[in-house]
């Protein structure tokens, strides 16, 4: 039997199964779809933090005028001269100091009937301007004074003032009366101002004592600078010796009392004295009692 072609017709063709099924087509168009929106997301994001931090104005620091850097104090040394100096203690008395390696060995001469204790440098043997430290007590300076009273008593020469020992009543000057006080007057006859003497209350690392310029204790011969000190209920005389005399020649006087008295309490110049004042100053500036 003859059949009838159509050519506009479409062959029955077998149908060829999809590549990929239906679930997966729909979890690739999920997926895109989720990173489209997740790209816009993240770009619309950056754009307005961006121009967020374009409208953020950052303060500009104020310059603080007159602004310095504290510098570090420096750790000051000591370096006065005395770091090489011997050491002198003495543990009975309770009281040390420095001093000078030319000056030898301090030696205890002893004492005798009113003084406790005469030290003496062994450096100083041929020196006519000596440093000399005395020692006494309350008692033994009433028994000085009873014995002047006794010559006094009896008519007999006793010498000038400054060989007599001091009033017991100035003590109380160093607890009732500042530093800088004037005590001339308080010693009495003691002190004149008649060769220019001075007393003066200074202070010697944080204790008062009495700053002397006296004619003494040999008139004749020498004008003192000393410091003496109340402690511990004992005196303590340090002196310094300066001769009005020529080393060299016994007869021949350099100055008189008042002028010697005047350089010594540093109103005139002399640099030779003045070298031998400040180095007893510095001794005096290294005592300590314990």
């Amino acid at each position: 039997m003859e059949q009838n072609f159509d050519p506009n017709s479409q062959p029955n063709l077998p149908q060829t199964p999809s590549k990929f099924p239906t679930w997966a087509t729909i979890l690739i168009s999920v997926v895109v779809t989720a990173l489209v929106v997740g790209l816009a997301t993240y770009s619309f994001v950056k754009k307005d933090k961006e121009i967020a931090n374009n409208n953020q104005v950052t303060p500009t620091p104020t310059p603080t005028e007159n602004q310095t850097t504290p510098t570090p104090t420096p750790t000051q040394t000591s370096n006065d001269g005395t770091e090489n100096w011997k050491t002198y203690q003495n543990s009975s008395l309770k009281f040390t100091f420095k001093y000078p390696n030319q000056l030898g060995q301090l030696n205890d001469k002893g004492e005798n009937a009113y003084i406790l204790n005469t030290f003496e440098f062994s450096g100083e043997a041929q020196s006519v301007n000596k440093i000399s430290i005395d020692t006494f007590t309350d008692k033994s300076v009433n028994d000085w004074q009873a014995a002047i009273q006794n010559y006094l008593n009896n008519n007999e020469p006793i010498g000038d003032p400054a060989t007599l020992p001091y009033p017991l009543s100035v003590k109380n000057l160093l607890t009732s009366k500042a530093v800088g006080y004037d005590c001339t007057a308080d010693f009495g006859e003691y002190l004149s101002k008649q060769n220019n003497e001075s007393c003066q209350i200074v202070s010697i690392n944080g204790t008062k004592v009495f700053k002397i310029v006296a004619t003494g204790p040999f008139q004749s011969e020498v004008s003192e600078l000393k410091y003496l000190f109340y402690v511990n209920g004992t005196w303590f005389d340090f002196s310094k010796r300066f001769w009005v005399y020529s080393k060299d020649d016994p007869n021949k006087q350099l100055y008189t009392f008042e002028q010697l008295n005047s350089i010594l309490q540093g109103k005139t110049s002399n640099a030779t004295i003045q070298a031998e004042v400040d180095t007893f100053n510095k001794i005096i500036s290294t005592l300590k009692f314990n």
